[in-house]
Parts: C-alpha cells; structure tokens; sequence
C-alpha cells in the first residue's frame, strides 16, 4: 500500500532524536498481510 507520510512522522522524529538519523522516505518496505489475506489464513486449518 501507499501511505501517507503522517503516518510515519513519529516513527521519523524518534529515528532524528535518538540517533541523529535523517530518514529517507522514497522507499519504506514493511512486510505482513492485509486484512482479508490475514482473515483468510487463520480461516485455513491446522495441519
């Protein structure tokens, strides 16, 4: 997904503030599932 940068600016500022790291925001990879993949996979039974 996109997202808007305002959901990450407190993430940014901690980043700046703790270790004087200036982030670069162009490319952000956060892995995990949607919604409906996560409804889906727990809907799966165990084998």
């Amino acid at each position: 997904i996109e997202a808007d940068l305002s959901v990450v600016a407190e993430f940014t500022e901690k980043l700046r503030a703790d270790f004087g790291f200036e982030t670069d925001m162009k490319h952000f990879a956060i892995f995990g599932r949607c919604e409906s993949c996560t409804a889906a996979r727990d809907a799966e039974p165990e084998s």
